[in-house]
């Protein structure tokens, strides 16, 4: 979301000083030294920049929640299914002592 901000906020700037240096040529303060370059330009590329990282963390997102909808779906739900109750097999019964072999 800061990225978008700052999408906004350098696009905005780029979009005040193309609009005063068109209102205002005599104007000569918002360019770059001697070669009659706008700051716009620096302004309008910031933008751009910005909005393609803004881009790319969105597409991750995207992505990786899509990742994890489907591990989900291949799971076959939140894993926290609720199983019958079964009575507990005497076999796998541990708490008692084993019974002693007859001496024969």
């Amino acid at each position: 979301m800061l990225y978008l901000l700052g999408t906004i906020v350098w696009f905005a700037i780029a979009g005040l000083t193309f609009f005063w240096q068109w209102a205002h040529p005599e104007f000569r303060f918002l360019e770059i030294g001697e070669t009659r370059i706008s700051i716009g330009w620096f302004a309008l590329l910031l933008g751009c920049y910005n909005m393609v990282r803004w881009w790319s963390r969105r597409s991750d997102r995207l992505r990786e929640l899509q990742k994890t909808a489907l591990r989900h779906h291949r799971r076959g739900g939140d894993g926290e299914t609720q199983r019958p109750e079964q009575p507990p097999n005497p076999d796998f019964d541990f708490s008692q002592r084993p019974r002693e072999p007859d001496g024969t």
